[in-house]
């Protein structure tokens, strides 16, 4: 299990299908779309201009507040965490408005669908194998439907205590705030490129 690997990229993915191979000899495996993203119905939330001229249709009651914020895209933008962060707020009270119920949209639904599909393909127990956010997904499963996993091998760390998506793109912003300061405190590295970060932003 992981966010990147579905049913479509699972049957084109060739480095994935040779890695896998030794397990494929004497284990099935199975790749599932969770609710939202592949070949289910999916929830695709685009940049921050489309999102707000989906809004801008779906709530025309904001429109003159949310075209107050369109013509100041481009600061939005110039900050990675507020741009996500606005970007699925508008996209979570669109699609609130189109009648989707985005409750049913979680981990524990995805564990508890995980053991559905398992058992209409005629299996008791499985284990799981997940990476990314995959290792949060398996520890849901294992607390959801215990009797269901055998084992689970967690190749990865995204504990359940930690909203995952929420502190991503602060913690990959502060990632390159933490390597730019310590490039900055460094005369040969700062020498070399002493503008890199404001000559090129990151976007």
């Amino acid at each position: 299990m992981a966010p990147w690997v579905g049913v479509k990229r699972a049957a084109s993915h060739d480095t994935l299908k040779s890695n896998l191979q030794f397990v494929r000899e004497n284990r099935d495996l199975i790749f599932y779309d969770q609710r939202g993203t592949g070949l289910t119905a999916p929830l695709n939330c685009g940049p921050v201009q489309a999102a707000i001229g989906a809004a801008i249709e779906l709530l025309p009651d904001l429109a003159e507040e949310l075209r107050a914020i369109e013509s100041d895209t481009e600061k939005i933008e110039s900050d990675t965490t507020k741009a996500q962060i606005f970007n699925n707020a508008v996209c979570a009270r669109g699609y609130a408005t189109a009648g989707v119920d985005l409750a049913q949209y979680n981990s524990i639904a995805s564990a508890k669908d995980m053991a559905s599909l398992m058992s209409a393909l005629g299996y008791e127990q499985y284990n799981l194998y997940g990476t990314s956010y995959g290792t949060k997904l398996a520890q849901v499963a294992l607390r959801e439907t215990p009797d269901r996993v055998r084992q689970a091998v967690l190749d990865g760390t995204s504990p359940v205590s930690q909203p995952q998506m929420a502190n991503s793109f602060i913690e990959f912003n502060e990632q390159y705030v933490r390597l730019f300061a310590q490039c900055a405190a460094d005369p040969t590295c700062n020498e070399a490129i002493p503008t890199c970060l404001s000559a090129s932003p990151l976007s």
